[in-house]
């Protein structure tokens, strides 16, 4: 075999990257856990560090009914915050790489304030 053969036989590793922290508003109602199973990463990666990590809010109200049957959030989720205007939720959306908000079934209120939040962070 020459030097070139061995070279193709090699498969070409590609080096993981670390995961993604996802902030999931109403991470209990049926978008949010079909979302979160989606993007699950924690299965198929060999690092712990290239695992995706998820924080969200739980849906408490009527709006849906499959929240109402499920209260708690689902398997997965690391940590939950309570949407209040506290530096808590603040500072759980400022430092998520990716933020998911269902605009029709979440508060005005609450999406503007987020919104709000994002614009007036240095985001660096």
């Amino acid at each position: 075999m020459s030097d070139g053969e061995e070279a193709e036989a090699k498969p070409i590793e590609i080096p993981e990257e670390p995961g993604k922290k996802f902030f999931i508003s109403h991470v209990n109602s049926y978008t949010g856990r079909a979302i979160l199973k989606e993007l699950n990463n924690k299965d198929t990666v060999k690092e712990e560090w290239a695992a995706h990590t998820f924080e969200g809010t739980l849906e408490a109200g009527t709006n849906h009914t499959y929240a109402t049957q499920n209260p708690e959030a689902p398997e997965g989720v690391e940590k939950v915050v309570k949407m209040e205007r506290t530096r808590d939720f603040r500072e759980s959306v400022l430092e998520s790489d990716v933020i998911i908000y269902d605009l029709m079934t979440n508060k005005f209120e609450e999406v503007d304030y987020v919104i709000k939040t994002l614009k007036t962070s240095k985001l660096t």
